[in-house]
């Protein structure tokens, strides 16, 4: 892979095994990516671990500290983070530059009430389990949007989607992953995440394959 800098095309023509002279574009630039990162913490200024940040089809899950890294090209992005039992929050026009690092600290409000027994049932993931699992989890979910379907997807580490199930269930579901991908081939074990998409609702849980 090339690095970052000017360059030109070269153009060449092949006759009969005779090459013409070549012919070059104009100037090309090719600019490096640059870095968002930063930390998402509850209102007490703890760290969030397993918070979700999105940008289109790129993703970040936080570490045990709250933190993030993504890599992207130069630009403005809609950043969203989410995590369990908070409300996710949408920033706008978050400007990334090239061979930069632009810090993005994010402060999530909690959407449980401190009266846990009068608390009303929160829509969402509910368990996961077991985890880690060998062979199959249970994914369970409160589902209350009648409007909306859900999207319920598994990547894995690299970003890659590996498993996606949808419906227009509400109330109590409860859904199974065999451990296998979209093509019924097992996949290998590690470290997954499933998220969950229903209307405005947009949760994730970390889950582990043995």
């Amino acid at each position: 892979m090339q690095p970052p800098g000017d360059y030109l095309w070269k153009v060449v023509a092949s006759n009969g095994g005779n090459l013409s002279a070549p012919s070059l574009s104009n100037t090309l630039n090719k600019l490096a990516n640059g870095t968002l990162r930063g930390v998402v913490s509850n209102e007490d200024g703890d760290p969030l671990p397993d918070a979700m940040v999105e940008c289109g089809s790129l993703f970040a899950a936080t570490n045990n500290l709250g933190e993030y890294y993504l890599s992207m090209l130069p630009g403005t992005y809609t950043i969203t983070v989410s995590c369990q039992d908070y409300q996710t929050q949408t920033l706008n026009r978050v400007s990334v530059q090239s061979g930069q690092e632009t810090l993005l600290n994010v402060t999530l409000e909690s959407t449980v009430s401190n009266a846990d027994d009068l608390a009303p049932i929160i829509s969402g993931i509910q368990n996961v389990y077991p985890n880690p699992f060998r062979e199959n989890a249970s994914i369970e979910l409160i589902l209350k949007d009648t409007a909306n379907p859900y999207t319920l997807s598994i990547y894995n580490l690299r970003g890659e989607l590996v498993h996606r199930q949808t419906g227009q269930q509400t109330g109590k579901v409860n859904l199974n992953w065999n451990g296998r991908d979209s093509r019924n081939r097992q996949v290998a074990p590690g470290i997954y995440f499933i998220r969950l998409k229903h209307g405005p609702l947009m949760q994730q849980r970390k889950l582990i394959h043995l």
